[in-house]
């Protein structure tokens, strides 16, 4: 998205969790709170109150920076929170998703999962019986990360992997 683009919050969120759109996580936290910096205040108490124990944001898009950190363990934490949302859970399940109209031309942006186009996806793809979706993230310090859920013989699995290497996400 760009300045002066006309979005709707839910295409906000699916250009949050589908490619991980830094410029959807700035637009929804000032819209949420008026400001990142008030937004980033947001998270640090919802992971504290979720008893996220290891975990600080120093900023809404989980780029690098000396004072966000967490743990796998508290990633974990946050996904059996969110996907107790249904709608949540419905843009993790979507492999692709088309926004309205952004700007007075009638524009609209295709916004595609960096985890769908891995998984369940054809020859080229992992093939993961049961699964329901994640959410991806990379820096160079953290490696290539997955939260990630799936349902498998009736038990609800949670899967956080971090510090991984290799060309994918997933």
């Amino acid at each position: 998205f760009w300045p002066g683009n006309t979005v709707t919050v839910k295409d906000l969120l699916y250009g949050i969790l589908l490619p991980s759109g830094a410029d959807a996580v700035q637009a929804a936290a000032i819209t949420v709170s008026g400001s990142v910096s008030s937004f980033i205040d947001l998270m640090n108490e919802k992971a504290a109150e979720l008893g996220m124990n290891d975990t600080h944001f120093a900023n809404a898009t989980g780029l690098h920076d000396s004072d966000h950190y967490s743990t796998a363990h508290d990633m974990a934490i946050l996904l059996q929170y969110c996907i107790q949302n249904d709608t949540f859970c419905q843009i993790l399940l979507t492999p692709s998703y088309t926004t309205g109209p952004i700007d007075a031309s009638g524009t609209t942006v295709t916004l595609s999962s960096s985890v769908w186009s891995m998984v369940n996806n054809g020859e080229n793809s992992y093939s993961i019986d049961g699964f329901l979706g994640g959410k991806t993230g990379y820096t160079t310090e953290a490696g290539r990360c997955l939260a990630s859920h799936a349902e498998v013989n009736g038990m609800h699995l949670i899967l956080v992997t971090g510090q991984s290497e290799g060309t994918g996400h997933v």
